[in-house]
């Protein structure tokens, strides 16, 4: 990046330590930086939002970051419930998702996904029998608490033997 505080260390002309001179910050250094250089490069990063929900946790909340691989044809875990809320971006291939009360769905690489508290999830499954799919799964729950809590389903159903907080929103 010429002009850039980074290009002072590939430069081959010599360094000049008078532009950090009398700088208290990082910020008042990268300031005075790019004003000698005419100002801050364009920026080039767009930022776009994914997803947006707003959740109620307890406090403190414990978050866990998970990476999940599943090869071609793949099941994920049997039906659970987690302790808070999941979100979920798909990285690589495909997963066919449910959650009980809400119709099957395949996300692809890129998709993000959202799992409200309570919910069941019925399926995390690789639906393709020739590559690996892989999602980064974000989990809000309590302090020492099971992130996977699995649930026994009545026979012939996606209702739980246990239905308490069972509803999707």
């Amino acid at each position: 990046m010429p002009n850039s505080v980074f290009a002072a260390f590939s430069s081959t002309e010599p360094l000049n330590p008078a532009p950090a001179v009398g700088k208290q910050t990082w910020d008042e250094f990268v300031r005075y930086w790019y004003h000698k250089q005419d100002g801050y490069p364009t920026p080039q990063a767009q930022v776009p939002v994914l997803l947006e929900e707003t959740v109620q946790v307890h406090d403190p909340v414990q978050v866990s970051v998970l990476t999940v691989t599943l090869e071609p044809g793949a099941q994920g875990a049997p039906p659970h419930r987690h302790p808070g809320p999941v979100f979920g971006f798909v990285v690589e291939g495909d997963i066919l998702f449910e959650m009980r009360g809400h119709a099957p769905r395949t996300y692809k690489q890129g998709e993000v996904f959202y799992e409200p508290y309570g919910c069941v999830h019925l399926l995390a499954n690789n639906p393709s029998p020739f590559s690996r799919a892989i999602f980064v799964a974000i989990l809000l729950g309590e302090p020492g608490q099971p992130i996977l809590t699995p649930v026994q389903l009545q026979a012939g159903t996606n209702d739980p033997v246990d239905d308490t907080q069972s509803s999707c929103h």
